[in-house]
């Protein structure tokens, strides 16, 4: 569709991701519905309409698509299928019912990115139905090895390291609970790294730095751009993500995660069809930010080469108690030069929550995990 200020966005998910994504689509003029079911969720806060509903009600997606004149999702664990409901009566939804389909599902989606080259892409795995299969593949891989679900997981919830024999039993639980499993090598990697990259419309691609990215409990919790690694790596992730999202040829952004080998390969972790949390740092640090280029990759404007203007280190707020947010805990971070302070506007402080997010930017990565460790960010 063509860009015209005064058109409605719709978004699926009214969290941090979706609040952002607001923000950036009221610079372009854009009217905001967000589809949520929770009262008070961050993006429904600055929205101009929100549509209480839960993520699989048929009801609520079709009020979303009368309020709207195109679609989108800040998050991947929602209703495909009643996406491509809205698809057939008529909306345009960017990214597609069926990119998200195949993304959502990690068997499907590691199945097709095996079918996009004849080198390895992704670690070896097997999709399993029952506990023979399992155990078979585990005998494979070996352990330690990892067990996924194939939908439904995210921050690390639905990842299962299984260390030994003794663990076996886990499988029991799982395999009772959801009709196939994801049976994955483990991958003794160097860094985690991740790349944003986008295609509109017209063909037109284009990827953000490579950044390195480090967790706590399995949840994302510092990342750095850019990568601290050789430039034939910064290239060949940009090369990979190029080609992923060339096959995919639907508009939007695409977080795309990958394990750096010791021998310098890059395996695909996982992909995300939408912004991803360790994009923010492009708010602050690059001459465009990741809302603003899906935005205009859905719009179908014109994209620009994303440039890295200065250095940055984004770490996320966790929560570390249970109660409600105090803004005195970040009265040391005010007084900071160079310091960005995002807070979501969630209401309760929940253990490993995410509440927000500080990036600090400058020359040196290093200097500035050193700030983050002096502002006990880290």
């Amino acid at each position: 569709m063509n860009y015209e200020p005064g058109i409605t966005l719709g978004i699926v998910g009214g969290g941090q991701l979706g609040r952002m994504l607001t923000i950036k689509a009221k610079e372009l003029g854009l009217m905001v519905v967000v589809l949520d079911p929770k009262a008070n969720a961050p993006a429904a806060q600055l929205a101009d309409k929100h549509i209480k509903a839960k993520f699989d009600d048929k009801s609520g997606y079709e009020k979303l698509h009368q309020n709207s004149d195109i679609i989108t999702f800040e998050f991947e664990h929602i209703s495909a299928e009643n996406l491509k409901m809205l698809e057939n009566q008529g909306a345009i939804v960017r990214p597609g019912a069926n990119t998200l389909s195949k993304i959502q599902d990690k068997g499907i989606q590691k199945e097709m990115l095996q079918t996009l080259t004849e080198e390895e892409l992704v670690p070896k795995f097997k999709v399993v139905t029952n506990k023979k299969q399992a155990i078979s593949a585990i005998k494979e891989y070996g352990y330690p090895v990892m067990v996924k679900l194939c939908t439904g997981g995210y921050d690390g919830k639905g990842n299962f390291l299984l260390q030994d024999e003794s663990e076996i039993e886990k499988l029991n639980d799982l395999l009772e609970k959801h009709n196939k499993l994801l049976i994955e090598e483990y991958i003794d990697f160097e860094k985690e790294v991740s790349v944003m990259a986008a295609i509109n419309s017209k063909k037109e691609k284009v990827t953000f730095p490579l950044v390195e990215n480090y967790h706590s409990k399995e949840i994302l919790h510092v990342t750095k751009a850019p990568a601290e690694v050789s430039n034939t790596t910064h290239k060949l992730a940009a090369q990979k993500a190029l080609e992923i999202i060339d096959f995919f040829d639907d508009p939007g952004i695409y977080g795309i995660e990958f394990f750096l080998l010791k021998d310098g390969r890059l395996l695909v972790n996982e992909i995300a069809p939408r912004v991803h949390n360790s994009g923010h740092y492009t708010i602050e640090s690059c001459n465009i930010c990741q809302f603003s280029i899906h935005l205009r990759s859905i719009l179908g404007l014109p994209l620009v080469d994303p440039i890295l203007e200065k250095k940055a280190c984004m770490i996320n707020l966790l929560g570390t108690f249970e109660g409600k947010l105090k803004i005195d805990d970040f009265n040391s971070l005010f007084e900071q030069p160079n310091a960005y302070l995002h807070l979501y506007g969630k209401d309760e402080v929940k253990f490993q929550r995410k509440m927000g997010h500080v990036t600090l930017t400058g020359d040196d990565c290093d200097e500035l995990i050193s700030k983050a460790n002096k502002l006990n960010l880290l």
